[in-house]
């Protein structure tokens, strides 16, 4: 069925309400605002726009650290950036700042894991997708330290 403005306007009225929703699935897929314009990740975060975003995270996800549940020097951090600008609340984790930059590495050491096992085993990476390959990769990172 084809969208039409009317409808658009009426599932952009019910995301930006989404605080009243009552199901953390309901409010999961729940728009943090309108689009933003691409302006580049370090502009972006230093928006306004995405001042706007990250607060409405903080009240539906609240102000604890996903990690280690701190209530002091929070962050909103992005799971990814698939919806980068069009955030929804399932896109953005609450972070502090000690847990944030280790959740970046993790994620950094993930997508490198990706990386290397496809270069490694080409089309059948999925089949090596173990913890032996896993161990391997982490020796492989780790060898010179």
């Amino acid at each position: 069925m084809r969208k039409t403005k009317r409808t658009q306007d009426l599932q952009l009225s019910l995301d930006f309400n989404c605080s009243t929703l009552k199901g953390k699935k309901e409010k999961a897929n729940c728009l943090l605002g309108s689009k933003s314009a691409h302006m580049g990740y370090k502009k972006y975060i230093q928006s306004l726009e995405w001042k706007k975003k990250r607060d409405k995270a903080f009240e539906i996800l609240g102000r604890k650290c996903a990690k280690c549940k701190r209530k002091d020097n929070l962050e909103v951090h992005h799971k990814n950036y698939e919806n980068l600008y069009e955030e929804r609340v399932n896109d953005v984790v609450v972070l502090c700042t000690i847990c944030h930059p280790i959740e970046d590495f993790e994620r950094g050491v993930a997508k490198g894991y990706e990386t290397w096992l496809r270069n490694k085993h080409g089309d059948s990476a999925d089949m090596y997708n173990d913890d032996i390959s896993h161990e391997e990769f982490l020796n492989y990172i780790y060898r010179d330290t």
